[in-house]
């Protein structure tokens, strides 16, 4: 009986021991485990520290990028605004540069344009020049030309001569038009076709003029000078204005006609010289002359 109690109770002992022993094997299975728990945790808190670094820096290079790009942006529009400001001196040593070239004369230009429409002019004994102007013609002719009446004044007489034109070796057959007295002006027409004298505006006192004409028929012969000074109804101009000058053009600088060269007032080319204004020219002779 007592051996049977001892023998149980050593069953009982061993069975103890073997739960013990498997229970200690699980504690150190958890404790190897919450270790390596542990160990996963702090490479995880390593790498989170990593991560929120690198985070830093990139919110701190994106800062810095965006700096850059406003202090870009800043240089960017200054460089727009100093274009634009050079843009506008630019434009305005343009503008200064096409008036300086506006206001100067350039006599070859402005002889050039306006020659082939000059003709002298012929009657009789006397000689002079003329002009094409914008104005009806009769059936037959092509072009009116003016000039002054005292160069046609012979051919205004019952049975005078017929006036007639010549460009360098070349005559026109003309026939006389109307013609004023008492304003030194007419008009002849030829039959050939002339480009006619564009029409100025009103000039003022020192501006620059071109005077063409054949003085002593001297045929294209141009000289330049200034309006000296202004009357009512005409210019006196500092260009030389000879005999044979008469019913020439006195032309701006874009060769536009301001006036008819009629007079020398000081005689020999004094340079005290005279032009009818056109605008008396389409007042009393030629008013489609200005249209």
């Amino acid at each position: 009986m007592v051996a049977a109690l001892l023998l149980a109770n050593l069953g009982v002992l061993g069975y103890g021991v073997v739960q013990q022993r498997q229970g200690d094997a699980k504690v150190t299975e958890l404790t190897a485990a919450l270790g390596k728990q542990a160990s996963l945790i702090k490479d995880l808190r390593t790498d989170l520290g990593t991560v929120s670094k690198r985070a830093a820096g990139a919110e701190a290079a994106a800062k810095s990028a965006s700096n850059d790009a406003a202090r870009a942006s800043d240089a960017a529009s200054k460089a727009g605004t100093e274009a634009s400001k050079a843009n506008t001196e630019a434009s305005k040593a343009t503008k200064a540069q096409q008036e300086a070239k506006a206001a100067t004369l350039d006599t070859k230009s402005v002889a050039d344009k306006a020659t082939p429409s000059i003709v002298t002019v012929h009657c009789g004994s006397a000689l002079g020049s003329g002009f094409a102007i914008k104005a009806a013609s009769p059936s037959g002719y092509q072009t009116a030309i003016l000039t002054n009446e005292h160069v046609v004044d012979e051919c205004t007489l019952v049975g005078g001569p017929d006036p007639y034109a010549s460009h360098g070796t070349t005559k026109f057959a003309a026939t006389l038009g109307e013609f004023d007295t008492y304003n030194d002006l007419a008009i002849i027409y030829i039959k050939p076709k002339l480009s006619p004298l564009e029409v100025a505006a009103t000039a003022t006192v020192g501006d620059p003029v071109v005077a063409i004409g054949s003085p002593y028929g001297l045929e294209g012969t141009v000289t330049t000078g200034i309006i000296s000074r202004m009357n009512q109804d005409w210019y006196q101009t500092s260009a030389l204005i000879n005999h044979g000058n008469s019913g020439g053009p006195l032309l701006d600088r874009r060769g536009d006609v301001l006036g008819v060269n009629t007079i020398d007032v000081g005689g020999g080319g004094t340079g005290l010289g005279g032009s009818i204004r056109f605008r008396l020219v389409c007042q009393v002779i030629a008013k489609s002359a200005c249209s």
